[in-house]
């Protein structure tokens, strides 16, 4: 004979029961971050844009660029030199790449697809493509000669537009974080993943600022050129690796139209 059934049981009997909370889906599976590289590839050109226009008329940039090169932050505080110059060597390629193909070769392997490889190796060459490009076009000598006018010197003294370290660092960390949202369980949130980019690409910019390597025009430059190859690797490789869209309609509905066909 069952068991009365007490009041205990009857309330956890008549208790709504949780509604199942939907599975967090991948980046790559959003339409949202499409818009948002294609912002990024926008606003970045135009940004990049108004640099060199503010630095050929001589603008607010260029005056910003004067005044925080008049600091003499090296001069300063010259204890610090060593420690720098070792920290800037993070944003040399051969330190920014192994790592990022590392842990594309790790994704392929796991998903069986050379698309992460391949989009480490056309990020890699259309950074420097455009980073090269800047440079041997462009005449900008460094901080040290007082002269940050573009076109003002000719190869091999005018190469420091943009900041190719910076360029470097941006493509390392963005580059990083678009494998992870697209070829991994990773789901990659934009309130973490700014942070994670603009911390080591702060850090790259002050210390290329102290030693006197850049000026502050070649750093933003820098950023936005990473910023916007990565964007445009992502525009091109992510629509043919988005997840299959899911039925708007649960198992209960399907239930129902099984047991009414």
């Amino acid at each position: 004979m069952p068991a009365a059934e007490g009041p205990a049981d009857r309330e956890r009997r008549d208790a709504p029961v949780p509604a199942a909370r939907e599975p967090r889906r991948p980046l790559a599976a959003s339409a949202r971050p499409l818009r948002l590289h294609a912002t990024v590839v926008v606003v970045g050109l135009a940004v990049l844009l108004a640099v060199v226009a503010d630095l050929w008329s001589g603008g607010p940039l260029s005056r910003l660029d004067d005044a925080v090169q008049a600091l003499d932050l090296r001069g300063r505080w010259p204890g610090g030199v060593a420690a720098a110059t070792v920290l800037d060597h993070m944003g040399a390629r051969w330190f920014v790449l192994p790592p990022l193909s590392l842990l594309a070769v790790v994704l392929a392997r796991r998903r069986r697809t050379l698309r992460p490889v391949l989009e480490v190796v056309v990020l890699a060459l259309l950074t420097t493509a455009v980073v090269g490009a800047l440079k041997t076009t462009t005449g900008r000598a460094r901080p040290v000669t007082g002269d940050g006018d573009l076109f003002a010197h000719d190869w091999p003294v005018g190469l420091i537009f943009p900041s190719g370290h910076t360029a470097n660092v941006a493509m390392g960390v963005l580059g990083a974080l678009l494998l992870l949202s697209g070829y991994s369980r990773v789901v990659v949130r934009i309130r973490w993943a700014v942070p994670a980019a603009v911390a080591p690409v702060a850090l790259m910019s002050s210390v290329s600022l102290y030693l006197g390597y850049h000026w502050v025009s070649d750093l933003v430059a820098g950023a936005v050129v990473g910023a916007v190859a990565v964007s445009a690797v992502a525009l091109v490789s992510r629509p043919r690796r988005r997840a299959p869209r899911e039925r708007a309609d649960g198992p209960a509905e399907d239930a129902v139209r099984r047991e009414g066909s």
